[in-house]
């Protein structure tokens, strides 16, 4: 068995350092799991990936998908108002897929490989994240060894904590805070959930709507395993200089049953692929 991961940004430096830490989670990646998909999503210069690919390791084993201006333009007019649509970035990767279990994880994510012969197909699992300091990853040049060492010293990282604050009463999906920043499947039940839900293509909740998906489609379950973020600044404004929330209501209360179509993540579409 084999074991995709899933990711999705543009080149913005989004968050502060944003090449540095792209380099990074691609880099550890690559040397631990089979297959990495890179979407780079509406770039208005060059792909995030051009300013950082010579620092890859080169084993064709990252797939680099380009989602151009142009092409973002004739998948849906409005996503042009976004600055990024990151629901249909990481569906347009997962369809991509050649791989049993799939991995949706972030730019700023170095994750040890999970036992794959220990998941069950039928179970979407999330695991809560470790968080790591600029300060501690800003000036590192060997990033293989620094993922190894965040592994090997995990404990003195805390883990994120289950999602039960107050706020999230009404919500026994996410099972964890940040939950989108590792959710891992097996294909046949990213096909059964048709991925994440395209039509939320504002902020919020997006993470949370799959876990939900998880357990209507299949089960949910929290998985051991050690991840790490590497901390970055917040959010900006999202659309327009207004930042514009998903419907909760909609999307996790009141949510029943996918309303993607069977070409979910623009499967049909022929978008520039790069193999590094």
């Amino acid at each position: 068995m084999k074991i995709s991961a899933v990711i999705t940004s543009r080149n913005d430096n989004y968050g502060g350092h944003l090449s540095h830490r792209a380099r990074m989670c691609l880099t550890n990646f690559i040397e631990r799991y089979d297959e990495v998909i890179y979407v780079d999503w509406n770039s208005k210069t060059n792909s995030l990936i051009e300013d950082i690919k010579l620092s890859l390791p080169q084993k064709n084993k990252l797939k680099h998908v380009l989602v151009t201006p142009y092409d973002v333009k004739q998948l849906n007019e409005i996503y042009e108002s976004i600055d990024i649509v990151e629901v249909v970035g990481r569906n347009i990767g997962i369809r991509l897929s050649e791989c049993d279990f799939i991995v949706s994880t972030n730019i700023d994510i170095i994750a040890d490989k999970p036992d794959l012969k220990s998941l069950d197909k039928d179970t979407l699992y999330t695991v809560p994240r470790r968080d790591v300091q600029v300060s501690e990853f800003l000036n590192v040049n060997n990033d293989i060894e620094f993922g190894n060492s965040l592994i090997l010293n995990q404990n003195n990282y805390p883990e994120k904590p289950d999602a039960n604050r107050k706020e999230d009463i009404g919500d026994p999906w996410s099972l964890v805070i940040c939950c989108g920043d590792y959710q891992v499947a097996h294909r046949d039940l990213w096909h059964k959930m048709r991925g994440f839900e395209e039509s939320m293509i504002y902020r919020n909740f997006a993470d949370t709507n799959l876990m939900k998906k998880g357990s209507i489609y299949g089960k949910i379950s929290k998985l051991k395993l050690p991840i790490f973020h590497l901390n970055h600044s917040g959010h900006g404004d999202g659309t327009g200089g207004v930042t514009i929330s998903n419907d909760k209501s909609k999307y996790v209360q009141n949510f029943t049953h996918t309303e993607n179509s069977e070409d979910w993540g623009f499967y049909k579409n022929k978008f520039k692929i790069e193999i590094i």
